[in-house]
């Protein structure tokens, strides 16, 4: 790890935006830096920040959870970090869940994960397959 000190303060944008380009001139100002998704082990670090108080079971069962829905087919928006985080947020505020459905394929509120029309519609009908 190496630290660098700028005379004066950089500007710094981060975005995630694949689907517009952006003009040449822009691109030739910008230094460009890929940050890879999470992987399990450091979701599970993120998640502990925004939620301290989880329990390892319902965080476990979670991220497994979130990650098979992540390597669906045929997703165009597959769900990211804040999507997880949301759909926590809706799973602890229904008094009726039990996380061990989780794992029996019984995935409530996919529009928090599934943003886009099709790709809710997608994970609907690949669940019920793999539900049989």
């Amino acid at each position: 790890d190496k630290t660098v000190k700028a005379i004066n303060r950089p500007v710094v944008i981060i975005t995630s935006n694949a689907k517009k380009d952006l003009s040449d001139p822009f691109l030739g100002r910008c230094n460009f830096h890929h940050i890879a998704f999470p992987e399990p082990d450091m979701m599970r670090t993120i998640l502990g920040v925004h939620f301290p108080s989880l329990g390892s079971d319902l965080m476990d069962v979670c991220i497994q959870s979130f990650y098979h829905l992540r390597d669906l087919q045929a997703i165009e928006k597959k769900p990211a970090t804040r999507e997880l985080i949301n759909w926590i947020r809706a799973l602890q505020a229904d008094p009726d869940f039990d996380h061990k459905n989780l794992g029996r394929g019984n995935v409530p509120y996919l529009g928090v994960l599934f943003k886009k029309s099709p790709d809710f519609t997608q994970a609907v009908s690949q669940l019920r397959r793999i539900r049989g």
